[in-house]
């Protein structure tokens, strides 16, 4: 599919859901789902292939089991480390100094009287940089499974700039993230764009029998799900 027949899909998309933001949602969570049964099924397979191969090298050695099991192994096997390697998404850590209550009580009595209010969110992670922007950053402990440790990232120049009330309305957009749940919801789905863009450059890099049907398998799934996550995505920002 071409970058011109995907943008129109993606426009099909927006007029078809317009002010449908829960049907899109659920649309693509569906999407999602579906994806991950399949890559969940594709590993369980790929490693049973493996457990297979060796199971008949070790107790019925011969030439013939040898080089099947080395030609199906191995190939199951990076079918397998490829997936995990898709799936295992790492972003790096956001940098700055660290802040405590004990260093600035009176800023973490804010954060914590905003937190309150916004439904009790929490920051893992309090840091001061140099940059005149105030930000949310959310970083997988476990890959796409979540776990997420969450970082408030607050720029001196910007507290410097700010009277009270005007910085407590900047914390409470900033907490405002992650109390929305279409606003988790589109952070987690473009978490998984991510997975998949790898999950599909790794696998594209594979040859053999075992990963043609997944490689054909993400050539249909691909872009019908990156085009309904976009078309969310960009709904979430309007």
């Amino acid at each position: 599919m071409n970058r011109l027949g995907f943008d129109e899909l993606v426009d099909q998309l927006e007029l078809k859901y317009a002010n449908k933001g829960d049907l899109l949602l659920r649309t693509t969570l569906w999407w999602a789902f579906f994806g991950y049964a399949v890559l969940a099924m594709s590993l369980l397979v790929s490693f049973a292939i493996v457990g297979v191969c060796l199971y008949l090298v070790i107790i019925a050695p011969s030439f013939v089991t040898i080089k099947i099991g080395a030609i199906f192994g191995i190939t199951a096997g990076a079918v397998g480390l490829a997936i995990l390697r898709g799936v295992w998404v790492r972003l790096s850590r956001p940098e700055g100094s660290i802040l405590t209550a004990e260093l600035s009580p009176q800023l973490f009595n804010m954060i914590e009287e905003i937190s309150s209010s916004a439904g009790g969110v929490k920051f893992d992670r309090v840091l001061l940089t140099q940059d005149m922007n105030a930000a949310v950053v959310q970083i997988p402990r476990a890959g796409i499974f979540g776990f997420h440790q969450n970082y408030l990232i607050l720029g001196l120049p910007l507290m410097d700039a700010l009277n009270v009330d005007e910085f407590k309305a900047v914390l409470a957009h900033e907490f405002a993230h992650l109390s929305n749940q279409h606003g988790r919801a589109g952070n987690w789905i473009y978490r998984i764009r991510l997975t998949w863009a790898r999950v599909a450059e790794n696998l594209a890099q594979q040859t053999g029998y075992l990963i043609s049907p997944l490689q054909r398998f993400l050539g249909w799934f691909w872009p019908r799900f990156k085009r309904t996550s976009l078309c969310f995505i960009s709904f979430e920002r309007i």
